[in-house]
């Protein structure tokens, strides 16, 4: 009975730090629908991505919902309103100072990021701006070709790619490109009965997309939703 209260107790405390945590992304987001590093600073598309992208994991995941002890909806949509325009005036300003950007130009990070967000949010509202389909152009592009250095992001790509599929069901290209990309990270991999299935440090950790735990746990997200290969998943968490 002890450890019954114990538990309640304990769940108890972290439902309420939870709605705290939310009242405060509620109380910080800025008028424009951006949330900035600091309460009370200029918005910051990155950090935006990133509340919005693990907003969409908890979606996703099942594990709560908009305005189920969350962010509401209406939270939510200024968000994605200013992630779609602040994305569209970077793209303004690309066409502006390079002519030639749809033939030179490679999707970055921060690309990448936002595809992989929006992606969460297409039944919200779907955008159907220059900017958005240049970049999931690009994502095609970059899906087809032989993606070199670090891990994290081709996975963020394929994951992208997935989600569009189940989106657009009558584009079948973009599935077989997420499995493709999976299965050739999925050859990279380390094995050992200490650590599990895991994959080589990349980088010095300075960039977002360097984060071990992060890629961890995408890694197993992508090998469970791609692939359904539960069993190299299990072998992950380890």
């Amino acid at each position: 009975r002890y450890n019954l209260m114990l538990n309640l107790f304990d769940m108890n405390k972290m439902q309420e730090e939870a709605k705290k945590a939310v009242r405060k992304l509620e109380k910080n987001q800025n008028a424009d629908g951006g949330w900035s590093w600091f309460a009370g600073g200029r918005s910051s598309l990155y950090i935006t991505q990133h509340i919005l992208a693990e907003t969409g994991r908890l979606f996703d995941r099942h594990i709560c919902a908009p305005n189920d002890k969350f962010l509401s909806t209406y939270t939510i949509s200024k968000a994605i309103n200013y992630m779609d325009n602040e994305v569209e005036k970077d793209f303004k300003r690309l066409k502006k100072y390079n002519p030639n950007y749809e033939k030179n130009y490679s999707l970055t990070s921060s690309d990448l990021q936002y595809l992989y967000t929006r992606s969460y949010f297409l039944s919200n509202k779907k955008p159907n701006t220059e900017a958005y389909n240049f970049y999931v152009k690009k994502l095609v592009e970059y899906a087809k070709n032989d993606q070199k250095g670090c891990i994290y992001l081709p996975t963020m790509a394929a994951m992208t790619l997935y989600r569009l599929g189940k989106a657009e069901k009558e584009n079948s290209e973009y599935a077989s490109l997420a499995q493709n990309i999976i299965l050739n990270i999925k050859k990279l991999a380390q094995h050992s009965d200490e650590m599990g299935m895991w994959w080589k440090k990349e980088g010095y950790g300075y960039y977002w997309y360097e984060a071990p735990i992060e890629r961890q746990s995408l890694m197993i997200e992508a090998f469970e939703t791609i692939l359904q290969d539960y069993a190299s998943a299990a072998e992950m968490r380890i």
